[in-house]
C-alpha cells in the first residue's frame, strides 16, 4: 500500500515540475473567463508583479490588457486559450512590439460598464493577477470589486479603464505601443508564413505586411492568426473599413457570428465602401441573422426527369430460374426502358438550446416521388421523418453526436408497400478544415403490406441494422474527396430474404469558374463509383432450391451542378450499373440519365 507520505512527496514533485515548466519573468501562465450574473470576468495570471494597462477600443467591442515584456524577451502564453464565454467571443495574445504584449479580448457587444483591478494579497502572498469585469447589466453585477465601474463611451477614442505603474491618459488615442511602431523597410513582401510573421511583428503598422501575413495565414489554415493580425492593425488605425470587412469574413468562417455581425455593421456605416463589398456585407448579415436565430429552417426542392435503359431491373438475357428450371420471361416482364418524372423535398428544422456549445434540437422531413411514363407499377412515393438533439463538444467547429428517432412510409404503384420505425446515432468529427469523418448507426423495424400483387412480401418483415463511416478530404480550396463504407444486416422473417450487405463508395468533386462567364457562381463537377456485395442466408425454393443468392454490384457516375440564379440550380447526372448474381434472375445492367431543377434556402 502506498502511504500518505509517499502521496505528499509525489504531489511535491509534481508541483516542483510545474513550477520549473514556467520560466520566471517570461510567461503569462494563464487566462481564465467566467460568466457571472450581469457580467463576464477575465482573470489574467502573471508570474511576477507587473505594471499593466486596460484599454477599451473606440467601438467598445475590443478590450486590451497591455503588460510590459521582460527585457527584450516577449511574454509567452503558457496556458490554454479559454473558450468563448459570456461577452468574450475571441482572444488573441501577442507581443505587439519588443517592449509590450497585448491580451486582446473581442466582445460580442459593447458592455454597459467595465472595471479592472489587481487581485488582493492572500495571507501576505501576492497573487499577481489582473481582474477585468465587463458588465452588460451593472445592477445584476452588483458593487463587488476593488474598483468602480467605468461606463463605456463608444466613439470617444480609446478609453483607459485602469493603469498601474504605466503612464496614464484618459482618453487615449491608441495603446502606447503605437508610438513605438516603425515604418517598414523597403523591399519585396515576404512569401512564406514565418518570414511574413517576423516582418509584421517588426513593423506592426504596415498595412501591406499585415495583409500579406493574413493571406499566408489563411492558406496555412491559421484563421486565428489572420484575425489577430487584422485586430492588431485596428489598434493602430480603427478607421479601416476594408480591414473590418476581412475580419467579419474570417469571424464568420470561425462561427463567431456575433463578432462578425458587428464588423459588417461597421462596414455598412463607413463612407466610400465599394458596392460589391457593401452588397456582400448585407447578404452576410442576412446569413448571420439566420445562424443566430434560435429557430432555423432549411428547405431544398428538386424536380426533373430521368431516363433508364432497364427501369424494371429485368434480366438482360430474358431468361430466369423458376423452381430451379430455366424459364423465359414473358414480354411484359422483360427489360424495358422508360422515363419518369420525379420530385423531392427536404425540410430541416433546428432549435438552438442556448448552451455554450450551441447544442440544438433538430428535425428533418424528406419526401420523394416518381411517376413512370409506362411502367406504372414502379411509381414510388417515400416520406421519412427524423428528430433528435445534436450535442456539440468544442463549439460549432468541434465534434458532435446526434441520437435520433425516425419513421418512414413507402408506397409502390399507389398502394402501401411498407412502414418502418426505429432510431440511430450519427456524428461528425472534424480534424481541421481539410479533413473530417462522420458516422451513422441505425436500426429500424420494417413491416410490409401484403396485397394481391405482392402476396409473399411479408417475408421481408423484420429489423434492419446499419452502420456507415464516411471521410472527407479537401486537397485544395476547389476540391473535395469523399469516401464511405457501410454494412447493413436485414434480419427478415424468411431465411431466403435475410441478408448482409457491404458497400464502398468514392466520389470526387471539383469546383471551377463558369466557362465563358455564363454564371457568376462556380460550377461543380463530380465523378463517383461504388462496389456492393450482398450475401443471403438461405435458398428461395420458388426460384432455385439448389443455389443461395449472392449479388455483386458496380456503379459509376458523373455529374454537373450549375447554380445560375441565386438559390436556383440545374443538375445533370449520368450513371451506369452492373449487377451480377449467383442466380440469373438478378443479373442486369442499367444506364440512367437525369436532369433536374433545384431550389434551396
Amino acid at each position: 500500500m502506498i502511504g500518505d507520505g509517499w502521496s505528499v512527496r509525489v504531489a511535491g514533485l509534481l508541483a516542483l515540475a510545474a513550477s520549473l515548466a514556467v520560466p520566471a519573468h517570461a510567461q503569462i501562465p494563464g487566462l481564465r473567463l467566467g460568466a457571472h450574473p450581469g457580467m463576464t470576468r477575465a482573470v489574467l495570471d502573471l508570474v511576477e508583479e507587473s505594471p499593466y494597462q486596460v484599454l477599451l477600443a473606440p467601438d467598445a467591442r475590443s478590450l486590451a490588457i497591455v503588460v510590459p515584456n521582460q527585457g527584450d524577451q516577449p511574454r509567452r502564453f503558457a496556458g490554454r486559450t479559454p473558450r468563448r464565454t459570456g461577452l468574450v467571443q475571441a482572444i488573441s495574445i501577442d507581443p505587439v512590439t519588443d517592449a509590450e504584449t497585448v491580451v486582446m479580448l473581442r466582445l460580442a457587444k459593447a458592455p454597459q460598464a467595465v472595471r479592472a483591478f489587481p487581485l488582493a494579497e492572500d495571507d501576505g502572498r501576492p497573487l499577481y493577477r489582473v481582474v477585468v469585469d465587463m458588465a452588460d447589466d451593472t445592477k445584476r453585477a452588483g458593487p463587488q470589486g476593488k474598483a468602480a465601474w467605468t461606463a463605456t463611451n463608444p466613439g470617444s477614442g480609446w478609453q483607459q479603464i485602469a493603469s498601474a505603474g504605466m503612464p496614464t491618459a484618459a482618453p487615449v488615442s491608441a495603446p502606447p505601443q503605437v508610438a513605438q511602431a516603425a515604418p517598414r523597410r523597403a523591399g519585396p513582401l515576404p512569401t512564406d508564413y514565418d518570414s511574413a510573421f517576423r516582418e509584421m511583428m517588426a513593423h506592426p503598422t504596415d498595412l501591406d505586411l499585415t495583409f500579406r501575413f493574413a493571406e499566408l495565414a489563411i492558406v496555412a489554415g491559421d484563421l486565428e492568426g489572420a484575425v489577430s493580425a487584422f485586430e492588431r492593425l485596428l489598434i493602430f488605425n480603427p478607421d479601416l473599413p476594408r480591414i473590418r470587412y476581412e475580419l467579419a469574413r474570417l469571424y464568420m468562417q470561425l462561427n463567431s457570428n456575433q463578432i462578425a455581425r458587428g464588423y459588417f455593421e461597421d462596414v455598412l456605416k463607413s463612407q466610400g465602401v465599394p458596392p460589391d463589398i457593401r452588397a456582400d456585407a448585407q447578404a452576410s448579415l442576412a446569413e448571420i441573422d439566420k445562424r443566430l436565430s434560435a429557430t432555423t429552417f432549411g428547405l431544398s426542392l428538386q424536380t426533373g426527369v430521368r431516363w433508364q435503359s432497364n427501369a424494371n431491373a429485368a434480366n438482360s438475357a430474358g431468361v430466369v430460374k423458376l423452381f430451379g428450371l430455366d424459364a423465359t420471361l414473358d414480354p411484359a416482364s422483360q427489360k424495358r426502358a422508360d422515363w419518369n418524372a420525379y420530385a423531392q423535398a427536404s425540410l430541416a428544422f433546428a432549435y438552438d438550446l442556448g448552451t455554450q456549445d450551441r447544442d440544438t434540437i433538430e428535425a428533418g422531413l424528406q419526401l420523394y416521388g416518381t411517376r413512370q411514363q409506362e411502367l406504372s407499377t414502379l411509381d414510388l412515393q417515400v416520406a421519412q421523418v427524423d428528430v433528435g438533439p445534436r450535442f456539440r463538444f468544442g463549439g460549432e467547429d468541434g465534434w458532435n453526436i446526434r441520437p435520433y428517432a425516425l419513421g418512414s412510409a413507402v408506397t409502390l404503384d399507389d398502394a402501401r408497400y411498407f412502414v418502418s420505425y426505429g432510431g440511430g446515432l450519427a456524428g461528425e468529427v472534424p480534424f481541421g478544415p481539410a479533413f473530417g469523418i462522420d458516422f451513422d448507426l441505425k436500426s429500424r423495424f420494417r413491416r410490409f403490406h401484403v396485397s394481391e400483387a405482392r402476396p409473399t412480401v411479408a417475408d421481408k418483415d423484420g429489423w434492419e441494422h446499419g452502420a456507415r463511416l464516411g471521410a472527407r478530404f479537401a486537397p485544395g480550396a476547389a476540391d473535395l474527396i469523399r469516401a464511405t463504407g457501410g454494412v447493413t444486416f436485414a434480419n427478415t422473417r424468411a431465411e431466403y430474404e435475410r441478408n448482409i450487405e457491404y458497400s464502398v463508395d468514392l466520389a470526387y468533386y471539383r469546383q471551377f469558374a463558369a466557362p465563358l462567364g455564363l454564371t457568376q457562381a462556380p460550377w461543380v463537377a463530380s465523378i463517383s463509383g461504388g462496389r456492393t456485395l450482398r450475401y443471403y442466408d438461405g435458398v428461395d425454393v420458388t426460384v432455385d432450391p439448389n443455389t443461395t443468392r449472392y449479388d455483386r454490384e458496380w456503379s459509376l457516375g458523373a455529374g454537373l451542378s450549375v447554380r445560375f440564379l441565386g438559390s436556383w440550380s440545374v443538375s445533370l447526372q449520368l450513371q451506369q450499373q452492373w449487377v451480377r448474381s449467383s442466380i440469373e434472375n438478378y443479373v442486369y445492367t442499367n444506364t440512367s440519365g437525369t436532369i433536374g431543377l433545384g431550389y434551396a434556402f
